[in-house]
């Protein structure tokens, strides 16, 4: 019988880079939160002989609301930042998001992952007198994600595609 465990938000690893180059870095110190909504797209359809309707899954529209800390060594938080200081729009707003399933057993230091085309959309930067400067948001998935594996340590990434 298979060991139950539960897992903690420290085991999915977050990754961003720019489009050019890619260069993966760690999602770490100063991200307070990085959630991931599906947002399944239901088509239902009432057929005549049943009182409710059938539904059909067709598609999804992943977004992954974040807040992240202002923390200028950050190089993760300063991509985000970079983006919104400079209205950034179009491709320039976006970014490669990897997450890393690292409660899954590694393959020769790799776990697997998934690798998605974000666009940024920043919705506040905010902070009261001293208090540190919260930058807050959504990764908007654009496409397909890309199956692979992750190396954290060399922050190497192999995709499938």
């Amino acid at each position: 019988m298979a060991d139950i465990a539960t897992v903690t938000r420290n085991y999915l690893g977050d990754y961003l880079s720019a489009l050019s180059p890619v260069a993966y870095t760690l999602m770490g110190a100063g991200v307070v939160s990085l959630d991931e909504n599906p947002n399944a797209k239901v088509d239902k359809t009432p057929f005549v002989n049943n009182t409710n309707a059938t539904g059909t899954i067709t598609g999804y529209e992943r977004v992954f609301p974040f807040d992240a800390q202002m923390r200028t060594g950050e190089a993760a938080t300063m991509l985000l930042v970079d983006i919104f200081r400079n209205s950034k729009t179009g491709s320039a707003a976006q970014l490669y998001y990897v997450r890393a399933d690292l409660y899954k057993a590694p393959t020769d230091g790799k776990y697997p992952a998934r690798r998605f085309l974000v666009t940024v959309e920043v919705t506040s930067s905010e902070a009261l007198g001293t208090e540190i400067v919260h930058i807050k948001g959504n990764l908007h998935q654009s496409g397909n994600a890309a199956e692979g594996d992750m190396n954290p340590t060399t922050l190497a990434l192999t995709t499938d595609a």
